[in-house]
C-alpha cells in the first residue's frame, strides 16, 4: 500500500491492483484518511478472494496514528487496539484482524521516506 504525495494512493494484493485519490484530516490525535474514487482491475487478492467481494467490502476511512518510527491503524476513531501496526526499518510488521488475533503471511514496511508500502 502507497500513499504518495499527490494525493494518490495504490495497493497491490498478488494479482490485484487498486488506486485513487485521498484526503487526510487530523482528528486528534489520529490522522483520518478517506479514500475515495477506488478503481481495481478485476484481479483476485493474494488470498484469492475476488475483486468484486473487495470493492463490495473496502474500507474507505481509516485512522492512523503516528508515534516516533511507528504507524498504527485503526478502522474506527475510538478503537484501543490498533489492525495493524507498521515500525520504519522492520520488513515485517504486527498485522492483528479486528479481533486482535494475528494474520499470518503478511509483509508490510513503513520505508524510510514515510510511505507506506506492501
Amino acid at each position: 500500500m502507497e500513499f504518495g504525495d499527490d494525493g494518490t494512493f495504490s495497493v497491490r494484493s498478488g494479482a490485484q491492483e487498486l488506486n485513487g485519490v485521498y484526503t487526510v484530516a487530523e482528528t486528534s490525535p489520529r490522522y483520518l484518511i478517506i479514500q475515495r474514487d477506488v478503481r481495481f482491475n478485476g484481479q483476485p487478492n493474494c488470498q484469492g478472494i475476488p475483486a468484486t467481494y473487495v470493492h463490495d467490502h473496502y474500507v474507505y476511512r481509516l485512522y492512523l496514528e503516528i508515534a516516533h518510527d511507528t504507524l498504527s491503524l485503526y478502522l474506527h476513531r475510538r478503537d484501543a487496539t490498533p489492525m495493524i501496526v507498521l515500525v520504519r526499518g522492520q520488513e515485517d510488521a504486527t498485522t492483528t484482524a479486528a479481533g486482535g488475533q494475528a494474520l499470518p503471511n503478511q509483509r508490510l514496511k513503513l520505508t524510510p521516506r514515510g510511505t507506506l508500502r506492501k
